[in-house]
């Protein structure tokens, strides 16, 4: 049932809205476009050039295009840059997760959400389609959001719910700290997992720095200016 009402939600649609921009996606591209600006960034996946490339297209004033390649490299190069980039990125992945507990939680003033980022059955009811393009309905979404009464409830959560975790410091804003998210281990105990924001950002981090180093080396790379 949730396979069909999903195949039924994507029945036609060309691309997300990501709220302050918009991804497109067609045969051979995806164009990601920044909401109230006049440029575009396309990702071409050169199926009959064999040559991968992003570019910006910038519109001026009088309506002409300009286009800039910002990133090339042939199919063959990609695939060995992959190649090469596959254990460094496991590795930056590696460590992310970390056990959790709720004693823990409550110690250090760590509250959590559910509901903040859908997972499952919960994107077909908490998403429409708007001029062929897939966007989070906000009043569902925040309607579906709810924070447990007892910290122990989020064992009860089903596989793969993710839930949102807020450090709540006395006399200050609570502050997004990272996601967590129940799992069953092998000998069929439930367990809490988190991952950090500060982590996770620091992995992107990484793994950018390697793929800006990868991109100059395997293709032709230019930065934004």
């Amino acid at each position: 049932m949730a396979n069909s009402a999903r195949n039924r939600l994507l029945r036609g649609v060309k691309g997300v809205d990501l709220g302050k921009a918009v991804l497109l996606f067609a045969n051979d591209k995806c164009v990601l476009t920044s909401k109230g600006t006049l440029e575009h960034f396309t990702l071409h996946l050169g199926p009959n050039s064999k040559v991968l490339d992003v570019h910006r297209t910038t519109i001026g004033a009088d309506g002409s295009s300009t286009h800039v390649t910002l990133f090339s490299i042939t199919h063959a190069n990609l695939a060995a840059m992959m190649q090469e980039l596959a254990l460094p990125i496991a590795a930056a992945l590696i460590g992310l997760a970390h056990p959790l507990s709720p004693e823990r939680m409550a110690k250090r003033r760590v509250g959590a959400i559910v509901g903040l980022l859908p997972t499952g059955a919960d994107m077909c009811a908490l998403t429409r389609v708007d001029r062929r393009r897939l966007a989070v309905d906000r009043k569902k979404l925040i309607s579906r959001t709810w924070a447990p009464e007892f910290l122990d409830e989020l064992y009860d959560l089903e596989e793969g719910k993710i839930f949102a975790l807020f450090w709540c410091p006395r006399g200050r804003r609570p502050r997004k700290i990272g996601y967590g998210f129940p799992v069953t281990d092998c000998r069929r105990h439930r367990r809490l997992i988190w991952i950090p924001d500060q982590r996770v950002a620091e992995a992107f981090q990484l793994v950018g720095n390697l793929l800006e180093d990868m991109a100059a080396r395997y293709g032709s790379y230019r930065t934004l200016g």
